[in-house]
């Protein structure tokens, strides 16, 4: 019995002596380095659940002075004894429009930059709206248009730097998150959708509702993520993606699809500008996205197309960073390409006016174009199509919004553009090359003298250019008001029925393969006469003597 009791004693000692000892580093503790002015006492009080546990770190890290700690020591803090304290995540970037709800009020203010958000608040952002909120462990996260987003929990360990719990509630739209790497159990980033709850720890990922909040889209860039549904978690490793849908444990991992290429030029000199992508296996649409800056801290432009031109935006003259990215069917977005790129298309060009586009000329034309409002010249080229590289016309310092051609022009396909000058002396890029038909209007036929037969009349002319047919016309009177013959020929000639007597006029005309009516030749007069016009004698020997 005395031995007994004496074990236990012993045992309890020895348990009051280990609580009193250092424990060894490990998972379960904070490094802190030490700044000018800390000490012991000072630190304890500002971290820990009670002041007086500076002794024990003191112990624990084996520190002779309390008071004077050396700048840059590596003090070694049990998670335990932190005391946990919210911590307000910051917006760092707006773009578009956005609103902040308070915890517990109905009103709502413009989201602006630097708004500190507290547990409970709540952001909304418009559909040309997007946020980015960076949280106490240097975690950001940007949230994209037509989202809503609520903040359950923020809070954090110590001074937070490095442990902090993070708690986000996403209720309709998209987020892209990425989440500072910690050592500590106690620290938690959490995104719960209204399908799914992705737990992430070092990690780039996206999280987003579909399906009207039917389900969960979770994509991994970067590191790994637990992702929970209705009765079962998944982990998802970087380079896949995984659906939950209300009700149901998350599905398989899919690979999420390759980053696509893009096939347009880095400069642009239109707007809105066109952003050309190749096929990617597997891909049902694409998502292009513009910011002023590679990081994508905000969005100035987000859209979905199942084109392989995607259309961007109307942006001012400036460097931009486009993103894009595959979308499968399943809904996933795969990997991202972003490349920067140049829109440099002040001042725009002006409308072209006439020749109309791919419009046919029949006379040496005048070019004109709309004059936009701080045009003070124009750059003019003209060019045959087949060398567009090299005009026959260019003009650097034309000042009128038109230009009647002097030089004539050979029938052919041409094509014309014209850039602006303003008044700070830029010039801008070119319009595109608008082409046109220059095809002279068809000559006037040359009649060959009508053959008289005696049971037909025959009109021939000179032929015209292949596939051109002919209108000959047939009047009593040069008016042709009353016109006894109006025949359409594919070739050069008519022969009728010899007419009645009398005099007639004949013209002819050209008609192009495109229905273009040439003017009419000059007038040719016909003289029909009788077969027998002596047998008109007779009767006038006869009628002679009775007048006489």
């Amino acid at each position: 019995m005395v031995r007994r009791r004496a074990i236990q004693v012993v045992a309890m000692v020895a348990l009051a002596v280990l609580a009193v000892l250092p424990r060894p580093a490990g998972g379960q503790d904070w490094i802190y380095t030490v700044r000018p002015g800390d000490n012991l006492w000072d630190f304890a009080h500002r971290h820990f659940i009670d002041g007086s546990l500076w002794r024990r770190l003191q112990d624990y890290n084996e520190v002779e002075d309390p008071w004077r700690l050396p700048t840059g020591l590596r003090l070694r803090v049990p998670v335990h004894w932190l005391k946990e304290q919210p911590v307000p995540a910051r917006v760092v970037a707006v773009s578009g429009e956005g609103t902040l709800t308070r915890a517990g009020t109905a009103s709502s203010a413009p989201l602006v930059e630097d708004a500190l958000l507290f547990a409970g608040d709540a952001l909304t952002l418009t559909a040309s709206g997007s946020a980015t909120l960076e949280f106490a462990d240097g975690s950001q996260l940007m949230v994209g248009p037509s989202s809503v987003l609520r903040t359950d929990v923020l809070s954090a360990y110590g001074d937070g730097r490095g442990m902090a719990d993070t708690r986000l509630r996403l209720e309709q739209g998209r987020t892209d998150a990425d989440v500072i790497s910690s050592p500590y159990p106690a620290s938690r980033f959490e995104i719960e959708a209204p399908a799914a709850v992705s737990a992430v720890r070092g990690t780039e990922l996206r999280v987003a509702v579909a399906d009207h909040g039917a389900a969960a889209r979770t994509e991994v860039l970067v590191g790994s993520a637990e992702v929970s549904g209705s009765g079962g978690s998944v982990r998802v490793e970087e380079g896949f993606g995984v659906v939950t849908r209300q009700g149901e444990p998350p599905g398989d991992p899919r690979v999420l699809l390759p980053a696509p290429r893009l096939t347009s030029a880095p400069i642009f000199d239109r707007v809105p500008i066109r952003v050309g992508v190749e096929a990617v296996t597997g891909a049902r649409a694409y998502r292009i996205e513009v910011s002023r800056s590679p990081t994508f801290d905000e969005l100035l432009y987000d859209d979905v197309s199942e084109e392989l031109t995607l259309r961007g935006p109307d942006l001012p003259d400036g460097r931009y960073a486009v993103r894009l990215r595959a979308i499968d069917d399943h809904g996933l977005e795969g990997h991202d390409t972003v490349e920067p790129v140049v829109i440099d298309a002040r001042p725009e060009p002006p409308m072209l006016i006439e020749p109309i586009k791919e419009g046919k000329v029949r006379e040496n034309p005048t070019f004109r174009w709309s004059e936009p409002e701080d045009a003070v010249g124009y750059r003019f080229q003209l060019a045959k199509t087949e060398a567009l590289a090299t005009p026959l016309l260019h003009l650097d310092a034309h000042q009128a919004p038109s230009l009647p051609l002097e030089q004539p022009l050979s029938p052919g396909l041409y094509g014309w553009r014209v850039a602006t000058v303003d008044r700070s002396g830029d010039v801008g890029p070119f319009s595109d090359f608008q082409s046109f038909e220059y095809r002279p209007a068809p000559e006037s036929p040359i009649l060959d003298p009508a053959e008289k037969g005696k049971d037909e009349v025959a009109f021939r002319w000179r032929a015209g250019q292949p596939n051109q047919t002919y209108q000959v016309q047939l009047a009593r009177d040069r008016a042709f008001s009353h016109v006894v013959v109006d025949e359409k020929r594919a070739e050069p000639q008519l022969a009728i029925p010899r007419p009645d007597p009398g005099r007639y006029f004949l013209r002819v005309r050209t008609i192009d393969d495109d229905g273009y009516e040439g003017p009419f030749s000059p007038v040719q007069v016909v003289e029909i006469k009788p077969e027998n016009w002596w047998m008109l004698i007779i009767p006038i020997f006869i009628l002679l003597p009775t007048f006489l």
